[in-house]
């Protein structure tokens, strides 16, 4: 499949990690409402996403995992990128913040299963 279009895939499956994490489990700790969420900060996330998406595939297609393939493979990458490179970076520089507990945990949580999620879809249809 053409990596624009798997990009495209992997941001809807995405945002669908995004919205049960900050739409419906973190809600109220972090206030998120509606009227927060205007064109401009979904455009921005959309872009941001989709090269995220689209570095992950350049990931997946260009690091071998001895005996990995397919959906395994794209699960391992994810908890690589989601675990390795997002969430001990920002938890080692915790201390450095005042964000708030939960939204820190929602933050982390969200990126973690996202990269995994990007990693099942990837996996499957690459």
């Amino acid at each position: 499949m053409n990596a624009y279009l798997l990009a495209l895939i992997a941001v809807i499956a995405a945002f669908a990690v995004g919205y049960v994490i900050y739409g419906q489990l973190f809600k109220g700790p972090l206030g998120v409402s509606e009227e927060k969420m205007d064109m401009t900060h979904i455009a921005m996330a959309t872009i941001m996403i989709y090269i995220s998406c689209l570095t992950f595939i350049y990931l997946f297609d260009h690091f071998a995992i001895e005996g990995i393939t397919g959906v395994t493979k794209g699960v391992v990458l994810g908890m690589i990128a989601g675990i390795g490179m997002f969430a001990l970076p920002l938890w080692s520089d915790a201390g450095f913040f005042k964000a708030k507990k939960e939204a820190q945990t929602a933050v982390v949580l969200n990126w973690v299963l996202s990269f995994i999620v990007v990693g099942v879809v990837v996996g499957w249809l690459r």
